[in-house]
């Protein structure tokens, strides 16, 4: 796979060990708002603002920070990868030290127990129970990355195969993440960079270049094209022909 695009991935590196060059993803990253308006008929992506939501945990909260003893502000991100049509679901836990004067860093888990290990080792826990001091999660902080029910669920949602919706928008790659506050609304950003979310915790460089040569190759052709994978055969009884159609007709012989 040939890769034309401004802006450099992780999976890039595994153009050393050889592409083929017949096929081509050219990486153009575009934005689309995901948005149900009362006045208008939603488009086909609106429709998957369930699917590809955080649905369940919500970024309502990102604004109620967490701190620890150490002086540092935690706030938590949900988004939500859509890679080669399977959804995979994401947490970024963001945090600084030095109030609104500090700078933000991140770490990303991808399934619950990678999650939990993360909120433990920042030293964060959702319940003060100041008679045992053990860590435990705030079961009352329902649709909260607090709410141990709930971002169960949200993990558990990872490998949702939506293969040919998006195989035949011709999207490899989007990455959806909710507004803030309150508002259902999302924004999905197409062939935008999969290190900015640290999806090398899910695939390795040489599988995700595998994992797209794959998609854009087959599965993106197949649907885009529906005469693929149409043999001979049928493609020629399907414009009315036969067998005899380009030959001539034997002659009996005297």
């Amino acid at each position: 796979m040939r890769i034309i695009s401004k802006h450099q991935d992780y999976y890039d590196s595994a153009l050393a060990f050889g592409h083929d060059e017949r096929v081509v993803f050219e990486r153009n990253v575009s934005e689309y708002r995901m948005t149900i308006k009362k006045d208008s008929y939603p488009t086909e992506y609106d429709f998957m603002i369930p699917t590809l939501g955080t649905r369940g945990v919500h970024n309502r909260w990102s604004s109620n920070y967490d701190s620890n003893r150490k002086g540092f502000e935690f706030a938590y991100h949900p988004f939500t990868v859509a890679f080669c049509g399977k959804i995979y679901s994401g947490i970024e836990i963001k945090y600084r030290k030095g109030g609104y004067m500090g700078e933000w860093t991140s770490s990303f888990a991808y399934d619950f127990d990678s999650y939990v290990s993360l909120l433990k080792k920042y030293g964060l826990k959702f319940t003060d129970d100041s008679i045992n001091r053990k860590w435990s999660w705030n079961t009352n902080r329902k649709g909260s990355p607090k709410c141990e029910k709930e971002v169960k669920e949200y993990f558990g949602r990872t490998g949702e195969d939506h293969i040919s919706f998006f195989a035949d928008k011709g999207k490899p790659i989007a990455i959806c993440e909710q507004d803030e506050g309150f508002s259902n609304d999302c924004t999905l950003r197409f062939n935008s960079a999969l290190s900015d979310v640290a999806f090398y915790k899910v695939f390795d460089a040489y599988t995700t270049f595998q994992e797209l040569d794959m998609f854009i190759s087959g599965v993106m052709t197949r649907e885009g094209n529906p005469m693929a994978g149409i043999s001979d055969t049928d493609l020629r009884d399907k414009h009315g022909f036969d067998k005899m159609s380009f030959k001539k007709a034997p002659t009996k012989r005297r």
